[in-house]
């Protein structure tokens, strides 16, 4: 095929799945990171914005996203999808985040860009076409980048450049550069999932962000819900995975500190919350850690430790919730749904549930370890300042865990805490996550380390048939 005939069909099956999108509504989540320079590890957070929201789709306007997530600030009955500009700051505009992961108008048409090939590659799976893509005229916006086209059905699998734009209070540029990632969901179906952007400008602040995009099975958004349990509640709305091998090696880890340890209870369960702040909490006999907590956790004792710590909360008969709405029903809307089970324990509880966790690992098969658990504690806990909107939970003090060494971002045999998104993938389509497997390669140098930051993930494609999609 030629170069135009490609393009043809990509324009095509763009405009498909446009039209597609508009039927949607899977969760969006928004997490972005303010850096600044470096000397040894090239950049650093210095603070953190999130928002979570769900995916509309407007005729006439474009992405835009319903938030799920409270406001900064207040703002009456509005509708809030912006973060309030600080004095001499950026402001930054959610549906825009929205917009990155949807389907760009201005490749829909070769009147304005220009396609030539490059190469055939392999993304996992899938063998693309690889193409250039850039603006047919001298034009200040626009996008400039290149689109990888599977070769199947001439879908756009990812999409990774540059589009410069113009602030409306300066006539000074920022480019916004953009790598967007789409997944297989059904056969001939390929829906946004990951994008992963920075900003930068010649004298402006600069960002990393991650986008991510899951449940797209999930029913339209209703403003009142029957009554269900909190585990039900959180399922459906599409913020609890479904059960997967991730809670079998949850619970494997719980399983060892029970038995170790000579403790005798009812079964305790664990789940996956798919969000990506840092928390973890019970909802009756099941232990509930976020996504990005486990993405982080470098090792299994740091992972041993966060689930001793809650625990002990269940055997000592502690409770993040209202034990008789976490057993019976929660009637709120999604809306209003996270900020019903963020935990609540008192400062008394968790100290009394800080001496058995320490009780409990120095028995356990983890013993051995700790110092790596201590150094993970003592990260989130130098972070907890900075990354506020990351780390939300409570945390076991560092100080608990004793450990011999003083942590050192420089040194590359320390890796206190890992990037987000090093260890769990999400189903864009049912939200069902499984871990990477991948080996365990040391950091060549400070600057891959990176703990707890945002940085750019290759997702690996692959097609999937009828018989792997969840209806």
């Amino acid at each position: 095929m030629t170069v135009d005939a490609v393009a043809f069909r990509v324009m095509q099956t763009e405009s498909a799945l446009t039209a597609r999108m508009k039927a949607f509504r899977p969760i969006v989540e928004v997490y972005v990171q303010h850096v600044e320079p470096h000397e040894s590890l090239g950049s650093v957070p210095i603070r953190d914005e999130y928002f979570l929201g769900q995916f509309d789709w407007i005729d006439r306007e474009g992405p835009k996203v319903t938030p799920l997530t409270p406001p900064e600030k207040k703002g009456g009955g509005r509708r809030m999808t912006e973060w309030f500009a600080r004095p001499f700051g950026l402001q930054l505009n959610f549906d825009g985040f929205a917009a990155m992961t949807a389907p760009d108008w201005r490749l829909l048409s070769g009147q304005l860009h220009a396609f030539t090939f490059l190469k055939y590659e392999f993304l996992g799976d899938v063998r693309c076409v690889v193409l250039d893509v850039a603006p047919r005229a001298d034009s200040r916006e626009g996008f400039t980048g290149r689109i990888w086209v599977e070769d199947r059905d001439f879908n756009i699998v990812r999409f990774n450049g540059i589009t410069r734009s113009t602030s409306s209070k300066t006539s000074k540029p920022v480019w916004f550069s953009v790598d967007s990632w789409r997944a297989n969901v059904k056969p001939g179906l390929w829906l946004p999932s990951y994008v992963y952007s920075e900003l930068q400008s010649e004298d402006g602040p600069r960002i990393k962000s991650q986008v991510r995009l899951w449940g797209y099975y999930l029913k339209s958004y209703r403003a009142e819900q029957e009554s269900e349990s909190v585990l039900e509640r959180l399922s459906k709305a599409g913020l609890l995975a479904p059960p997967s091998d991730v809670d079998k090696v949850l619970s494997t880890v719980v399983n060892n500190l029970l038995i170790t340890n000579n403790l005798t209870i009812d079964p305790v369960t664990a789940r996956v919350l798919l969000t990506s702040p840092l928390e973890s909490f019970t909802v009756g006999r099941t232990i509930v850690l976020s996504r990005g907590l486990i993405d982080v956790l470098p090792d299994e004792a740091s992972l041993a430790t966060m689930l001793a710590h809650e625990l002990a909360h269940i055997v000592l008969g502690h409770h993040a919730i209202d034990p008789q709405v976490a057993s019976t029903e929660l009637t709120v809307p999604d809306d209003a749904l996270l900020a019903a089970v963020v935990p609540r324990y008192s400062l008394q509880d968790e100290e009394a549930a800080n001496v058995r966790m320490v009780e409990w690992l120095k028995n356990s098969p983890y013993k051995d370890k700790l110092a790596d658990a201590g150094l993970f504690l003592r990260a989130v806990s130098e972070n907890s300042q900075k990354l506020k909107n990351l780390i939300r939970g409570q945390m076991p003090r560092p100080e608990m865990i004793q450990t011999s060494s003083v942590l050192s971002p420089e040194r590359l045999d320390q890796v206190a805490a890992l990037p987000l998104g090093a260890r769990v993938v999400v189903d864009p389509w049912t939200g069902r996550v499984e871990l990477v497997r991948s080996g365990s390669v040391p950091p060549a140098s400070p600057r891959e380390k990176a703990s707890m930051s945002v940085t750019p993930l290759v997702p690996y494609l692959r097609y999937v048939d009828s018989a792997d999609v969840k209806q």
